[in-house]
């Protein structure tokens, strides 16, 4: 059936278009004022009053399809204008990750909503014709059902504000409005992501400077019990042993800062990506890591088999002494912290993997969901130093490598952290030196 009243058409089109094309030709000025002529002059009036009548009719006939057809050519240039900015508004609110609503005023004076853009289907999950035709108090009814309880959106009619949708996930929007006498636009941006920078942001500095207090008060007062010279050597020197070690801290957390600052900053611009060695990387964390009071704690296997791995070698050393550092921290002597390397081939891609395994006091899952956030520890109570960076500035270091780190723990039996680095691919490439650990902090 559609396909006949289809072909219908087109023939009531053709039958038509004839005398389409004569209304067109007779529309302008000088066919309607020939015509007017011939017609006249065939009706016999060719004396002088005849021929007069004739040629005022034919420019009266002239001046007034002459109008009408300029009044059609401006109609149309005018529409021509009113599609190009239609098309031009359609396409800038088509890209807009701004949400826009566009109420504008009906017979009866209500606002009532006639546009909305693909952004705000996107952020409130609704086609646009679910809610055309809705007036402004239906549609903020609408919209207060999406807050979320512990902040209830704010009427339209108050203008700009921060509001939050209950989600899941939990979205925070900024709006904005403009209004004149017939219309009023909304725009609604997601600032989710700002909000939750905003929000790290905050914490990271007030962990920071708890962090840096607690050493700082230290020195402080043991300075000053210096300053007063009233103690003995021996109190001395335990004074002194108190502020160099509270130093050493400050200096520590100091230095996590800046490399945490600088990785944020700069990525992997700093990074001397070179062909090195992993078992020789591994070797040198190990010296680095190893004190003379536990000199058997730290064990290593690393096969016969070159570990080629493209990077900076200085970082992926930083990277395994933090890893070995953390697990002489959180276990207990003589218990051993092995670090294992091998070769692996996984979904297509060759790995230099090298697992730090302790036996520690291990973490549960909700503490290995967090571990690698800055400033998490999974032992609050303090009694172990350090501010909770090392994990994080290893992800980066790592990721920044294109590879990953992978964790399994279990609570009261251990840990064992993986880092996995793609396989350089020229093998037979030469050992390049690591840098001296000075140049992190030039």
């Amino acid at each position: 059936m559609e396909v006949i009243e289809h072909h219908r058409r087109r023939r009531a089109r053709a039958a038509g278009a004839p005398a389409d094309a004569l209304a067109r030709w007779l529309g302008r000025p000088w066919p309607t004022a020939t015509v007017a002529i011939t017609l006249v002059v065939v009706a016999g009036l060719s004396d002088r009053l005849g021929a007069l009548a004739a040629l005022t009719l034919a420019l009266l006939l002239w001046r007034q399809s002459a109008l009408r057809w300029r009044a059609e050519r401006s109609m149309a240039d005018r529409g021509d204008e009113v599609a190009a900015r239609t098309r031009w508004l359609d396409a800038v609110s088509g890209l807009s990750p701004d949400a826009v609503l566009v109420f504008e005023r009906d017979t009866e004076g209500l606002l009532r909503l006639v546009f909305t853009n693909p952004a705000f289907s996107a952020l409130f999950g609704l086609r646009p014709e679910e809610l055309l035709g809705l007036s402004e108090a239906a549609t903020d009814e609408w919209l207060a059902g999406l807050a979320s309880d512990e902040r209830p959106m704010p009427p339209l009619l108050d203008g700009d504000a921060r509001i939050e949708l209950a989600g899941p996930p939990l979205r925070t929007l900024l709006r904005t409005s403009r209004e004149d006498r017939s219309q009023r636009v909304y725009y609604f941006r997601d600032i989710t992501h700002e909000t939750a920078v905003e929000r790290l942001k905050s914490e990271f500095l007030t962990t920071a400077a708890h962090e840096l207090r607690t050493p700082l008060a230290s020195v402080y007062g043991f300075s000053e019990l210096l300053a007063g010279g009233r103690l003995s050597d021996e109190r001395r020197q335990q004074v002194c042993a108190v502020v160099h070690r509270q130093a050493g801290v400050l200096k520590h957390l100091v230095d996590e800062l800046l490399d945490l600052a600088r990785l944020d900053a700069r990525g992997d611009a700093d990074f001397q990506r070179q062909p090195c060695d992993l078992r020789d990387i591994a070797h040198e964390a190990i010296e680095s890591t190893r004190s003379p009071d536990e000199d058997d704690r730290l064990q290593c296997a690393s096969g016969e088999q070159a570990l080629w791995v493209m990077g900076d070698a200085l970082r992926l050393r930083q990277a395994l002494v933090n890893l070995l550092a953390n697990g002489l921290k959180y276990s207990v002597a003589p218990a051993p912290v092995q670090l294992l390397l091998h070769h692996e081939r996984q979904d297509g891609q060759d790995w230099a993997v090298a697992t730090i395994s302790d036996q520690g006091i291990g973490m549960t899952p909700e503490q290995q969901e967090r571990a690698f956030e800055r400033f998490y520890r999974a032992d609050p109570s303090g009694h172990l130093l350090g501010a909770g960076l090392g994990l994080s500035i290893v992800q980066e270091i790592v990721q920044h490598h294109g590879g990953r780190i992978s964790l399994r723990s279990q609570a009261g039996v251990g840990s064992h952290f993986s880092v996995w680095l793609p396989v350089c691919a020229a093998a037979d490439a030469p050992m390049v030196q690591p840098r001296e650990a000075a140049e992190l902090t030039s």
